[in-house]
């Protein structure tokens, strides 16, 4: 089953998947395959394999992400967006405010297109 529709690049880089994925879903490995960004659904992940990071804005917390060498995992936060590494949107030249074309392929892979 294919479903397609458009989301929103925010002003931080997150796009909005909350309708498009399972409500236990936490995490998703982000790679890049010419002009698409790939979503692949992460089960499980090792912490100690993985390093996390941080990003506090105004004193909040606002982003949480791990990565490991060579991956990027980034997590859903709790309104079910999920921020895009900043060298994926310039590489493909995604800008604020623009569509992106969703591809849900299965629930463990969505494919997001300019």
């Amino acid at each position: 089953m294919c479903n397609e529709d458009f989301v929103k690049l925010d002003e931080i880089g997150r796009v909005k998947l909350k309708k498009f994925i399972p409500d236990n879903c936490q995490y998703f490995e982000i790679n890049i395959e010419g002009k698409k960004i790939i979503l692949n659904k992460v089960d499980s992940i090792k912490i100690s394999d993985c390093n996390v990071e941080t990003i506090i804005k105004d004193g909040k917390v606002v982003e949480k992400f791990i990565w490991q060498p060579e991956k990027y995992i980034r997590r859903v936060d709790e309104l079910g967006r999920i921020v895009l590494p900043v060298e994926f949107r310039k590489e493909i030249g995604i800008k604020e405010g623009e569509d992106l074309r969703i591809e849900v392929q299965n629930d463990n892979k969505i494919v997001l297109e300019k």
